[in-house]
């Protein structure tokens, strides 16, 4: 029966196994090495011992060696002083309180933490497993025409503001929403809910742009991001891809990529011939990196001759952003850039919230 089970299911299946076996073997440690409570306890513990051994007997015949014998030495005074305690006795003095060695509790904990690690990666690879590495189809009938999709919907400048979502305040992990402060342009996220419970910021999700105020307006823009692991340096880090729908099906625009680059944010912005159209940096020497609330996160757009034509920036969050944990994104775009590749920008601003603001909710 195992068998015929995906591969997901027996890869969980095996780790929740390794799991249990190490709670088990932790439980028998506990059990077959009890720890003594206190000092007290270790010192009535070798008096016990010291009393059931039999005292050592000489032969009559023979005197007892002089350095078996406990020597008093006598004060100047003419008192005399009492003779040295045994070496046991001493030993069992010096033992304090919190200095008990305790393997089995070391062995104990290095195992629990073990499990934890287990477990941990057992829900992670669940979720990727449940991926489907693909983005999620426009709904039928919110389709855009291609007057509307070729329309500049921002101008100069875009400014995003997400949605409260309640159910965050709970610690639970809601489909993230933005809007334009015009009101004329509306994102929306659809994504798997055990990934948003379980994952977090590392599932995978679809971000619908609608020409309109609300997620019933016809769709002009898709952004795809697939899992990736946060704060992850090597290995699984976070890209989205942008397409658009032209004449009853999607056409890519390009893909965003953000490398490990240390003590730094940075993004790179490709097109559809996979040549690069800006980069996206940003120090982490900032005071928005230490305080959101007082001040602004700031990100330059540099073409690839190194020259800034852009900025995102992360608004300073107000008191009601703070309570309810949402963001602001201002998008400056660059003189003479094309409508797609302000799609591009919105999508790197997306990405920049779902991976350097986004709050992770496992951790709670």
């Amino acid at each position: 029966m195992v068998h015929s089970l995906p591969r997901w299911a027996q890869a969980s299946v095996a780790v929740l196994a390794t799991a249990l076996a190490a709670t088990l073997v932790a439980l028998c440690a506990l059990q077959h090495y009890p720890q003594a409570s206190s000092a007290a306890a270790v010192h009535d513990a070798m008096q016990l011992q010291m009393a059931q051994i039999p005292p050592l007997t000489l032969p009559p015949t023979l005197p007892p060696p002089p350095s078996l014998l406990p020597m008093a030495t006598v004060a100047p005074t003419g008192e005399s002083i009492p003779a040295a305690a045994p070496r046991e006795q001493l030993q069992a003095d010096k033992v304090q309180p919190g200095s008990v060695f305790r393997p089995a509790e070391m062995v104990i904990r290095f195992i629990a933490q073990i499990t934890i690690v287990l477990l941990i990666f057992t829900i992670q690879l669940c979720c990727y497993m449940r991926s489907t590495h693909a983005p999620a189809d426009i709904e039928e009938g919110l389709e855009a025409p291609p007057q509307t999709v070729n329309q500049d919907l921002w101008g100069p400048r875009l400014l995003l503001t997400q949605v409260i979502k309640l159910v965050e305040m709970c610690g639970f992990e809601a489909r993230n929403r933005y809007v334009s402060g015009d009101g004329n342009f509306y994102i929306d996220e659809k994504s798997d809910c055990p990934q948003r419970c379980c994952a977090s910021v590392n599932r995978e999700l679809t971000l619908f742009g609608h020409a309109g105020p609300s997620e019933e307006a016809p769709v002009v823009l898709r952004m795809f991001k697939p899992y990736h692991l946060q704060g992850c340096c090597c290995c699984c880090r976070p890209e989205m891809h942008i397409d658009m729908p032209t004449d009853s099906k999607m056409v890519d625009i390009g893909r965003i990529e953000d490398p490990f680059r240390c003590c730094a944010v940075n993004q790179r912005i490709f097109d559809s011939n996979d040549e690069l159209l800006y980069e996206v940096t940003g120090s982490i020497c900032q005071r928005g990196a230490c305080c959101s609330c007082c001040a602004e996160f700031h990100f330059d757009v540099n073409d690839p001759r190194g020259a800034t034509v852009g900025a995102i920036t992360k608004k300073a969050l107000s008191c009601k952003e703070c309570c309810f944990k949402t963001n602001r994104f201002e998008v400056d775009f660059p003189r003479q850039c094309t409508m797609e590749e302000k799609r591009l920008l919105v999508g790197s601003a997306m990405l920049l919230d779902l991976q350097y603001f986004e709050q992770n909710k496992n951790s709670n």
